[in-house]
């Protein structure tokens, strides 16, 4: 992945949304990643492990989006949000094409509702893929075949200024 997508971002929030800029965490601490695939199983694809590098989500107290009405979740979130539904899969017998274990969350509405990234290809969802995971249904929308592309996407949506954040 090419972090200047990430340096692009990093300025163009520090300049015009200085606010949510100051919401942002540290990058992820290395014992992060290794945390997350020894408790959950979890291995960042790189573009999301490049991501999290660049910034460990945001403030977990604050509700202000990064883009539509979406939070950047921290990888202490992820870990949760992936065991809670891993488990209660198990315990409701989901269907698969409901959750799957290499779907990981990283943007949350707060109501249930995540971007994911897939970790492999599963089905008619493509590894590296970015997909709408809806808790209501077991429809799954791709949004971007690819992590650099969301990030692509962040990017023009921030110069264009079509966040539709509140």
């Amino acid at each position: 992945m090419d972090n200047s997508i990430l340096d692009k971002i990093e300025t163009r929030l520090a300049a015009n949304r200085p606010d949510y800029h100051a919401l942002l965490n540290p990058p992820a601490q290395q014992y992060l990643f290794s945390a997350l695939r020894t408790a959950v199983g979890i291995t960042l694809p790189e573009g999301l492990r490049s991501f999290y590098l660049w910034h460990d989500g945001q403030n977990s107290a604050s509700f202000e989006p990064l883009v539509e009405n979406l939070t950047f979740m921290t990888l202490t979130e992820i870990a949760a949000i992936h065991q809670t539904h891993s488990d209660v899969a198990i315990f409701d017998q989901w269907d698969d094409d409901f959750w799957r274990p290499c779907w990981i969350p990283f943007l949350s509405n707060g109501g249930g509702d995540y971007l994911c990234v897939a970790s492999e290809t599963t089905g008619k969802v493509p590894i590296g893929s970015v997909l709408w995971y809806d808790h209501e249904t077991s429809d799954r929308e791709i949004v971007h075949r690819h992590f650099d592309d969301f990030l692509n996407d962040l990017y023009d949506r921030m110069v264009n200024d079509r966040l539709d954040v509140g």
